[in-house]
């Protein structure tokens, strides 16, 4: 009699398990997050590999996308619930009056780190192109107005001291078409992601003329999504969160000294190999082309105030745009200013 009885707990107990695994696993949010097919989305790809979404009741699908601006019209047309992208003109304005929130960083410039570039063809680099202070009397490819790599170029034209008018802009649409018309000799110069130049570099296509790291810190992409989501979902976003930074602690245990600098680890080989595999591309290729994230992906909040009233005073961003309202300490973390 004993033995039936501990049979029968036995059995009700393991039914109890089986359903309350059932109940977790029905329990899963689905989330779809939209990103872009380069290094830094590495903590993101790991994260889902690694199992740790399912940790939190979190089941993903990334929507991946070759430039910044529609990952946004995605999200606000509810497409995606989360984007991980660039900082640009287009984002300001959809954010306008709390429409979007930043809630956590993305790729930054960083000395030692490949985040974006600036090339330039090879009949251009043999006429003489051979750094960003030649750039006067060329033409020059990216993305689109009002992106990250229109604001880098800014950067260049103030430290360089050149007038950004003396430059033919050529709006290419995406990062891949940009390195395109770079390696076909359809402009003389372009500025697009790391991930999209090295290739062509490597090939001997295309001509680095700088890294945008080497030379300025600026917050080039953030996390962000709906006021409505970061309304209702907070509990959501908290988790997704906790997820993302897991694998951004083994992204930049990888990549990162203590200090801070570009230095490989002990796993570094093994995410070389990750990152390759998921961006279809040889090892040596991605070494070169190293994306910087911050700790716990703190937002540089003075950068984007300045990009802001960049943008502002080009007539990209609407007057009324108040960066304070658009990132959201519920969730951001802030990059402590030295």
């Amino acid at each position: 009699m004993r033995a039936l009885k501990r049979t029968a707990l036995s059995l009700v107990l393991g039914v109890s398990i089986l359903l309350g695994v059932a109940g977790q696993n029905g329990a899963a949010e689905r989330i779809k997050i939209g990103v872009l097919k380069i290094t830094v989305t590495a903590p993101l790809w790991l994260a889902d590999e690694k199992g740790w979404f399912a940790l939190e009741n979190l089941q993903p699908q990334f929507v991946e996308f070759d430039a910044q601006q529609p990952i946004v019209a995605a999200l606000l047309s509810g497409d995606i619930d989360i984007g991980v992208g660039g900082l640009s003109a287009g984002f300001y304005n959809a954010a306008e009056q709390g429409a979007l929130h930043i809630i956590a960083g993305g790729v930054s410039e960083h000395p030692g780190f490949q985040g974006a570039g600036f090339v330039a063809s090879g009949a251009a680099h043999s006429a003489g192109l051979r750094s960003m202070k030649d750039l006067p009397g060329h033409s020059l490819a990216i993305p689109a107005v009002g992106t990250p790599q229109h604001y880098a170029f800014w950067l260049f034209a103030q430290k360089y001291r050149f007038d950004m008018d003396s430059v033919r802009l050529v709006q290419s649409g995406t990062f891949g078409n940009v390195a395109a018309a770079v390696s076909g000799g359809r402009v003389d110069a372009g500025g697009s992601s790391a991930t999209s130049l090295k290739p062509a570099i490597q090939r001997g296509n295309i001509f680095l003329l700088a890294w945008v790291g080497e030379e300025f810190r600026l917050q080039a992409g953030a996390t962000f999504t709906t006021a409505a989501t970061a309304d209702n979902k907070p509990d959501l976003l908290q988790r997704f969160l906790r997820v993302y930074n897991r694998g951004v602690a083994q992204y930049r245990a990888a990549f990162n000294s203590p200090g801070d600098a570009r230095e490989d680890g002990q796993s570094a080989p093994t995410m070389y190999d990750f990152i390759a595999k998921h961006l279809n591309l040889p090892i040596e290729t991605v070494k070169i082309g190293v994306g910087y994230l911050a700790p716990d992906l703190a937002v540089d909040v003075p950068d984007v105030m300045r990009q802001i009233a960049w943008y502002k005073a080009h007539s990209m961003v609407k007057p009324d745009v108040d960066g304070s309202k658009i990132i959201d300490t519920r969730f951001a973390v802030l990059l402590p200013q030295k």
